[in-house]
């Protein structure tokens, strides 16, 4: 998984930073506005200070609040991940990929610093591999803290090339060569800083912390430590995640794997030397949550944030309380709810809530998470939710689609996600769906909402699904579904109403139509067909489109017909290094192609996918890069007439009304 968060933090920079070709055809310049009335970006740090609250996270999101119950979102002028935000000397300090370093006195406004690491302002770097300094770089500053005196930096940088598999050399194929480093920079206002090098071969370093005299570093399957920010002592095979310093002693929080299955555990020492001879606790079965994500100790306990809504705490590091946000189980009712209200804990699949960091402001807890999750508690045993900018946003969700039908839009996605609105503006739920289930389709036709979905089962925090299709009436007081067909579907790849039924089709090959009276028909074909990678056509105004998704490359394959013949489009292309990080990111979507959907609308086509790549094309000929404001994958659009929709990730919700 680690591995895995590696590849996200370098693919998000490489999409953000990366120069796509494209030709202009139209004067207007089209721009994207992210709505955040669906805020869902995971928030990963916290800070407090001068009376103000800063919570930071993906997709350059930036909250503030000034009482800790009112969130709002500011502009942090990124698309990148923020990871880390830190208070001292009267200043927020927020750093993230992409080089990125903000400062702020007040949380609103924020201003864009540098740091510039190179051979000649850092001439103790001492190279890896000769030839490190030729290659591309790829520079996270990934953590951030106040010491009492300074701010510290972190940062992470890779040095890669591409290289010819050595298994396959007669192939195409070519992997990642990548060279590590890790670098500390000190600075008294976040402005000016002063950097040394800290470590060469090592990758994911993530987390700097400052305690008792000691800085510490941890990384991928590497642990360092420091009295003067210049010697440091390496700690090799040490895969710790954080620690803190109690009463209880120092307590490192770590991942214990066994079996391929990881463990919270904890090491309680003296120091990190000692380490390898105390004696480990696990604190969680694995069945319930992975590993941990953060340890500090505040206000009077340790506590550590993990996955899957839990806490775990201890006043002594000898005893520790497992406390879970959930341990109410949600009631569940499937009448239709005309006002949803803001959201609360109840609305949250627990498999989906991790947890990242906890807060002490002097009065209350106050912790961050996953798809926007900021929580307060008075003792860690009650726990109140709280929403960014009205509490519109659907907890917890990826949206999978959207359509406009009958004068009606539908929204939906992953944690029970399906709403429904008749402005695209106030959404409202036309029945609910528990939180393990997931929409990967929908069709309306004016009275029924059909849909294909998944239902998630996370026993033993193994994920496991059952498909199914389903057709509902939102005019139901109960709500239930008209006809369901819950087993024997291999991935549902659409739903959709022909003119006079719905008609289903899976991964398989296989074909249902829905009948009011006798529900789902099998009528596949006597022999179905694999449709994965099936092409993308779509026609308008005489002009037809072809999308396909090559393993292979790893890239976008464009076409338009001319003459009854495929011809290769002019359009953006990836770079050997997205290619590579596209291909092996699993999930990065939900079938990990890099287009998602093209459609034809407003005389033009438009098509959106990984990165929040939009693409838009007047003949499907020469295709050019719409701003987005976003990284995340998005998984659809629509056109309504008047303007255009766009959904993904995160709750991502993005919209453009052309001026002509």
């Amino acid at each position: 998984m680690k591995g895995i968060q590696k590849f996200v933090i370098l693919l998000c920079f490489v999409l953000s930073v990366t120069a796509i070709p494209g030709h202009s055809f139209a004067k207007e310049d089209y721009k994207f506005t992210k709505q955040n009335a669906f805020f869902g970006s995971d928030l990963f740090d916290v800070a407090y200070g001068n009376g103000v609250y800063v919570a930071v996270g993906g997709d350059g999101a930036i909250v503030r609040s000034a009482d800790s119950k009112t969130w709002s979102v500011v502009s942090s002028g990124t698309t990148v991940r923020i990871l880390s935000v830190s208070f001292g000397g009267g200043v927020f300090v927020a750093v993230g990929e992409q080089n990125l370093i903000l400062t702020s006195t007040d949380g609103i406004k924020w201003t864009k610093q540098t740091l510039a690491i190179t051979k000649k302002n850092v001439p103790s770097w001492v190279e890896t591999q000769k030839g490190d300094f030729a290659k591309s770089k790829v520079q996270t500053n990934s953590s951030v803290i106040w010491d009492g005196k300074q701010f510290v930096l972190l940062t992470q940088m890779e040095l890669y090339v591409f290289k010819p598999d050595p298994y396959y050399p007669e192939s195409a194929n070519k992997v990642y060569n990548p060279s590590g480093y890790a670098f500390v920079s000190t600075s008294l206002d976040g402005v000016t800083w002063k950097t040394t090098q800290a470590a060469s071969s090592i990758y994911n370093s993530s987390k700097i912390k400052y305690i008792n005299g000691v800085y510490y570093i941890f990384s991928e399957y590497k642990a360092l430590t420091s009295r003067n920010l210049v010697n440091w002592t390496d700690y090799s095979d040490a895969e710790y995640t954080d620690v803190a310093f109690g009463p209880g002693g120092l307590v490192i929080a770590y991942d214990r794997v066994e079996s391929a299955r990881s463990r919270n555990a904890v090491i309680v020492t003296d120091s990190l030397l000692n380490a390898d001879a105390a004696k480990s606790k696990d604190l969680l079965e694995w069945s319930e949550s992975g590993g941990p994500n953060s340890i500090d100790y505040v206000y009077d306990r340790y506590i550590i944030n993990a996955d899957g809504g839990y806490f775990l705490t201890s006043t002594d590091a000898k005893t520790w309380n497992a406390i879970n946000m959930f341990n109410e189980e949600p009631s569940f009712s499937m009448e239709p709810i005309e006002d949803p209200g803001a959201f609360s804990l109840g609305d949250i699949n627990t498999d989906r809530a991790r947890l990242f960091k906890t807060i002490w402001d002097g009065r209350q807890f106050i912790s961050v998470g996953a798809f926007g999750g900021i929580y307060t508690s008075p003792d860690m045993k009650s726990f109140e939710k709280h929403p960014v900018e009205g509490g519109v946003s659907p907890i917890g969700s990826d949206f999978y689609g959207i359509g406009f039908e009958s004068g009606t839009y539908y929204l939906y996605g992953s944690n029970g996600t399906f709403l429904a609105s008749g402005d695209a503006v106030q959404w409202k739920k036309p029945f609910n769906l528990l939180k393990n289930y997931s929409v990967l389709s929908a069709s309306y036709n004016g009275e029924d909402y059909a849909f294909g979905a998944e239902e998630e089962d996370w026993g033993f925090k193994s994920l496991g699904r059952v498909y199914y299709f389903s057709v509902n009436r939102a005019s139901l007081v109960e709500g239930v579904a008209l006809s369901q067909l819950m087993y024997g579907l291999d991935h549902p790849i659409e739903v959709k109403w022909d003119g006079s039924n719905f008609i289903g089709r899976t991964r398989a090959g296989e074909i249902y139509k829905y009948d009011p009276a006798s529900g789902w028909k099998d009528i596949s074909p006597t022999n179905p067909q694999l449709v994965d990678n099936e092409p993308i056509i779509v026609s308008g105004n005489d002009h037809t489109v072809k999308y396909e998704y090559s393993d292979s490359s790893g890239t976008i394959m464009l076409y338009y017909m001319a003459d009854g013949k495929w011809v290769k489009a002019e359009y953006p292309v990836w770079s050997e290094y997205e290619k590579y990080y596209l291909r092996h990111l699993d999930n990065n979507s939900k079938k990990e192609d890099t287009l998602s959907t093209i459609i034809y609308g407003n005389n033009e086509f438009m098509a959106v996918g990984a990165g929040g790549l939009i693409l838009r094309s007047p003949d499907g000929k020469v295709w050019t890069k719409v701003q987005s404001g976003t990284s995340e994958y998005l998984h659809d659009l629509i056109w309504d007439g008047k303007q255009y929709i766009a959904v993904g990730n995160k709750g991502t919700y993005l919209t453009y009304t052309p001026q002509n």
